[in-house]
């Protein structure tokens, strides 16, 4: 599955662009739709836009097996952007980071939450990440990871994947960020779960 971000000027035409190319899960396990992880979550600061997706390969660049979160900081009036890589484990190192979305706070800090399967040595299920930026302008190697513990099967029932399809997370006017996600810590459902993000 192939996906073309488009840069605009406000009210002009696409002075470039940049191919980002979905190819598959590296985990065999997941049966989540695809659709839910290549649509862009976002979150904007003043004239910026942050938008969190996933993919195997950005512009014509190297290919990964498995799939990274990537943000693109767009600048809404010059129609300027750049793509940073988010989750920090090794590129094509084999494991699926996905579902992504970003929000902002007042400050600039640029905050991305995303299932990823890196702690299970079984492939069979994910944690709830959250990354930061600490602030415009610095580059995504500037980041914390705050994890939340819980492992999340992949399919606790036949056909309730696709209700983890999407995560959440926003910040509100008291600069707290909080994360919502799916998973099925009580043994029996799907159930949605928050946290406040403190760093």
């Amino acid at each position: 599955m192939g996906v073309h971000i488009e840069r605009r000027k406000v009210g002009g035409s696409p002075n470039s662009g940049c191919d980002v190319n979905f190819i598959n899960y590296a985990i065999i396990n997941w049966s989540f739709r695809s659709i839910g992880t290549v649509a862009p979550g976002c979150g904007i600061h003043a004239d910026t836009a942050y938008c969190a997706f996933s993919a195997n390969q950005i512009a014509g660049g190297p290919a990964e097996s498995g799939l990274s979160v990537y943000i693109a900081v767009v600048n809404t009036l010059t129609g300027s952007s750049k793509i940073h890589r988010v989750n920090g484990d090794p590129f094509n190192d084999g494991f699926d980071h996905f579902f992504p979305w970003a929000t902002t706070k007042a400050d600039g800090s640029v905050y991305v939450g995303w299932y990823d399967d890196r702690n299970d040595p079984f492939n069979t299920k994910v944690e709830y990440f959250v990354g930061i930026r600490p602030m415009v302008g610095k580059t995504s190697q500037s980041r914390r990871l705050l994890v939340i513990p819980h492992l999340i099967p992949a399919s606790a029932s036949p056909g309730v994947a696709s209700s983890e399809d999407y995560t959440q997370i926003a910040s509100g006017p008291d600069g707290v960020v909080h994360a919502a996600w799916s998973d099925t810590r009580d043994g029996a459902s799907m159930q949605i779960f928050s946290q406040a993000v403190t760093f």
